[in-house]
């Protein structure tokens, strides 16, 4: 459900304060990374006005956030003037239906004129789950959106490749020493 869905950034910095206590972590250097549902969790926890961010954390927030074909990236579906301080990687195909890159890329040009650092990649070609390995193009009938489109899932191995490249590049430069 969307109020399920709502409490997960709650999840998310659990696990960073979790992360943050332990001896063998640097907890200055944390990110969070989703795919799909979690790529929205991932633009509700950690906006300014996130839904779970708790007052004071022991080290600081994430340093960096990456979002695979995020869910809910929408400005219908985000805090009104959504901005976030925390570098932001989004990684999308231009042709998925499930979650489609006409409104996430509304969202994002929004939320960079706002001073939110955020770096978005498309591919073209590519549909949902295109990092995943050796997955044959698919249509998913039994999970037929509300708007009564049929997702469609599969690699794109070349958005595989960029992804397998970008990811860890992007992490490095705000997690790296």
């Amino acid at each position: 459900s969307l109020g399920l869905y709502r409490k997960r950034p709650r999840d998310a910095y659990g696990a960073l304060w979790y992360l943050q206590s332990q001896p063998f972590v640097r907890g200055d250097r944390i990110g969070v990374i989703g795919w799909s549902q979690g790529g929205g969790v991932t633009l509700l926890s950690i906006p300014r006005q996130s839904l779970g961010r708790p007052a004071n954390l022991p080290q600081g927030d994430f340093r960096a956030a990456v979002a695979f074909y995020p869910g809910s990236c929408n400005d219908d579906r985000l805090p009104a003037g959504w901005t976030s301080t925390i570098p932001l990687l989004i990684l999308q195909g231009a042709e998925d239906v499930w979650t489609p890159l006409r409104p996430c890329r509304a969202f994002v040009e929004g939320a960079v004129a706002r001073g939110s650092p955020i770096e978005m990649q498309v591919y073209p070609g590519a549909y949902h789950a295109f990092d995943a390995p050796n997955l044959p193009r698919r249509e998913l009938p039994n999970y037929v959106t509300r708007a009564g489109i049929v997702p469609i899932i599969g690699t794109d191995t070349a958005a595989r490749e960029d992804a397998f490249a970008r990811v860890p590049a992007f992490l490095a430069r705000y997690l790296g020493n």
